[in-house]
């Protein structure tokens, strides 16, 4: 789920302890007004890495949740993917460092992601934003948080997104596709894997039935948000990604679903064809959905 790609032992063989030692060999933060997008820290109700293009109005801001599986920090290997969405866009990118598992499990990391979109939708304009134009999006487990937020805003009538981007994101607790039973790679993620991640994100296994955890089992879709979502052909989430846009659709969302050939799952982050690719979907939505938001309930 947004990992690092695995040298020696699978991932379901480490410790949390082990598992973070060889992620914090992910690539380093690049020099402030790289490219022509500023990074400032932000102290919101939790840390907030905001990447924002040069920009004279008001931007559109995406809240971005990175994956790592819920127990990983992967906002390092996010960069340059969070410094081209700026650029390109142009919106700002709310990066949300949101409390990790298994130390905060199932539901503080979503409150974290909640509470961080709810903020910029309030304080945005005294931060140079447009938090009329607000959307939210993710890779892996952040995919997961960016779903479980859209559905929880629009339960509560809080302020919600204008869209949602969903990156090979987990949706289902003990899944039992085919993609988790005929795409496991030991060297990225497989099944036992994604089952070490579950495990470390959820207290216990009644957990999972939690549709805030697996948003698959939400009985209501109708009125979320516009959907971007992205799978990796060669991923065992595919199809829980897939299925989630076609029960999208049938509640008369708006989705757009783009299968990556021959990608594996965390390619997002990576330089090749395949990220370009998705990176230009998620501009292009990105575009086409804030471009056309309604201003936020107050």
């Amino acid at each position: 789920m947004e990992l690092p790609r695995v040298v020696g032992r699978p991932l379901h063989e480490l410790t949390v302890e082990e598992a973070r030692r060889r992620q914090a060999d992910d690539m380093p933060l690049l020099p402030d007004d790289s490219n022509g997008v500023s990074i400032t820290e932000i102290h919101g109700p939790v840390p907030i890495r905001l990447y924002e293009p040069q920009h004279l109005e008001p931007v559109p801001v995406c809240v971005w949740l990175p994956g790592g599986g819920w127990v990983l920090d992967t906002l390092a290997a996010a960069d340059s993917a969070c410094r081209r969405l700026a650029r390109e866009t142009p919106c700002a990118i709310a990066a949300v460092r949101y409390r990790l598992a298994p130390e905060h499990p199932f539901p503080e990391p979503l409150h974290d992601c909640v509470a961080a979109l709810s903020w910029l939708a309030e304080r945005g304009h005294g931060l140079g934003l447009d938090p009329t134009r607000l959307a939210i999006g993710g890779t892996s487990a952040g995919a997961n948080l960016a779903a479980a937020v859209a559905l929880v805003t629009r339960d509560r009538g809080a302020p919600s997104p204008a869209a949602q981007i969903l990156v090979y994101p987990p949706l289902l607790h003990g899944a039992d596709t085919e993609s988790v039973r005929t795409c496991g790679d030991p060297s990225t993620l497989d099944r036992q894997g994604v089952e070490w991640c579950w495990s470390h994100y959820l207290s216990c296994a009644e957990d999972g039935y939690d549709s805030r955890a697996s948003p698959l089992r939400a009985a209501n879709l109708t009125g979320l948000p516009p959907a971007l979502v992205l799978t990796a052909e060669h991923d065992p989430l595919r199809d829980e990604g897939e299925l989630y846009a076609r029960r999208l659709a049938a509640a008369g969302v708006e989705v757009e679903l783009a299968r990556i050939a021959g990608a594996t799952h965390g390619f997002f982050s990576s330089d090749t064809e395949g990220a370009a690719r998705a990176q230009r979907l998620v501009v292009s939505h990105l575009r086409r959905s804030l471009t056309l938001a309604r201003a936020l309930p107050r």
